[in-house]
């Protein structure tokens, strides 16, 4: 097959420009927002390393250490705290870098496996922004899941693994299995994806297989998943109480997840219809002539159905699933129904992901341009003698311990943003137990109230609103 090569300047042209364009919206009225920007408005952001215990808790089921640990490095660059302008700016750098990258291996697959074709370079740009629209929102315009490192290592994990498929070379080995090791440590459920993609080619082809691909199979299948396996059952696994997410998602049938996820990552319905197509041939018949690509594609399979299975009801959990899926699903696609259907149906998914990207870009702008400031005014106000008080109900022990859990981590997080607007990293804002008279506070009182907690007594119109918290003065 033909080397790879940019045969159309204009799609790149295209890519480019887009991810400008997104850079630019990921940058600017960079801030602070109310969620779990909070991981980071306790730790580096006012100087101190993002805590490998965060991701480290027994009794939460949680073993991912080296989760967020990467951005402890912008800490070389800025010892005294990270700013958020920092964090995004680092994001906008990334989305101007990823974007190519990924169209250009997409576009090397195509024309290292088929015959060449004027739409190669189309077809490869529709999978590239319908993908980063897609993870946009999550990964880019919100720096809290730390997106734009863990996509950058999904890339040199699939790149790497497909070249080393090609040429059995050192180097590519050397540099998949560093990828992988790092990955499987930065969320628990990826060990079982490595695992499935090591494992497809032992039980498909393994007799087709040469010894330097039985070996690499091997430390990815066996290896590195009994040694995750190990740890993971001595240091938390018999000490947990809960799993992820101790909420109402325990009563939430599994079914119902999957085909929820399904609605939500529109690519997963391509890439497990394509995947029972290909099992059935692997049992057919065995062969070598997709491997690779089969196994990323089951892999992808194996970590969206791992996820179900631990009852993750959110989409953003799925997308590193659908990053491994995308190469599958367009060379299977370019296999089995040809170049233009390919591009209508890249097409339309990417203008769909793409007509969601402005509303996304609104709402995160707002949240950034409000939540910040609300705890700025409060710090002025406290500092111009205003008395600040949570307010807890007098039946709090009889209210849901979910609304009270939701309730008290939107304060650690509103008190936490005036520390660091104050820096001092002691305050606290103070508590009363009574249900006070919201219509005649005294003057120079600021009375904090969360809605988890229905409505306080005598309630009027708030001044101030933070997430779920309501601020009267």
């Amino acid at each position: 097959m033909k080397q790879s090569k940019v045969n159309n300047l204009l799609p790149v042209v295209v890519i480019l420009l887009y991810s400008l364009v997104l850079a630019y919206y990921t940058y600017h009225n960079a801030n602070w927002i109310i969620g779990d920007n909070n991981m980071y408005i306790s730790s580096v952001a006012i100087g101190k390393p993002f805590p490998i215990s965060e991701n480290f808790r027994p009794s939460d089921g949680r073993f991912c250490p080296l989760g967020q640990q990467h951005n402890n490095l912008l800490l070389f660059l800025s010892p005294n705290g990270v700013s958020a302008k920092m964090l995004y700016a680092r994001d906008a750098i990334q989305l101007m870098i990823f974007p190519l990258l990924l169209f250009l291996f997409l576009q090397k697959i195509l024309y290292d496996n088929f015959k060449p074709s004027k739409m190669f370079p189309w077809i490869a740009l529709c999978f590239t922004i319908m993908y980063v629209s897609r993870i946009y929102e999550k990964y880019f315009l919100d720096f809290t899941y730390g997106g734009g490192f863990s996509q950058f290592l999904l890339l040199i994990f699939i790149w790497t693994g497909y070249e080393f498929w090609r040429s059995e070379k050192l180097s590519y080995f050397i540099v998949n299995i560093i990828a992988v090791l790092y990955l499987t440590y930065m969320s628990e459920p990826n060990f079982g994806m490595f695992m499935v993609y090591g494992l497809t080619p032992l039980i498909f082809s393994y007799k087709l297989l040469s010894s330097t691909k039985k070996v690499y199979c091997y430390i990815i299948s066996l290896a590195n998943s009994l040694l995750f396996l190990l740890l993971y059952y001595f240091l938390v696994y018999r000490n947990t109480i809960t799993v992820y997410h101790p909420t109402d998602v325990e009563n939430m049938n599994r079914v119902v997840i999957f085909f929820a996820m399904l609605r939500s990552q529109k690519m997963a319905i391509l890439g497990f219809i394509i995947a029972f197509v290909r099992f059935i041939m692997l049992c057919w018949k065995s062969e070598n002539l997709h491997l690779f690509f089969d196994s990323i594609l089951f892999a992808g399979c194996a970590a969206f159905i791992g996820n179900v299975v631990l009852k993750l009801p959110t989409g953003h959990y799925y997308l590193t699933s659908i990053f491994l899926m995308i190469p599958a699903i367009m060379y299977f696609m370019i296999l089995y129904i040809r170049e233009l259907p390919t591009f209508i149906i890249s097409m339309l998914l990417a203008l769909f992901y793409t007509y969601k990207v402005p509303n996304q870009i609104k709402k995160h702008h707002e949240s950034r341009l409000h939540d910040f400031p609300v705890a700025q005014r409060l710090v002025k106000m406290k500092n111009a003698g205003y008395r600040l008080f949570v307010i807890e109900p007098n039946n709090i022990e009889n209210l849901d311990k979910w609304d009270i859990i939701w309730a008290e981590y939107q304060y650690l997080i509103l008190q936490n943003m005036m520390r660091l607007d104050m820096r001092d990293v002691d305050f606290r804002i103070d508590r009363i137990t009574q249900c006070e008279d919201i219509k005649n506070l005294e003057d120079s009182t600021c009375v904090i109230w969360s809605t988890y907690y229905g409505a306080p007594k005598n309630d009027c119109n708030a001044k101030e609103t933070f997430a779920n918290i309501n601020i009267y003065y």
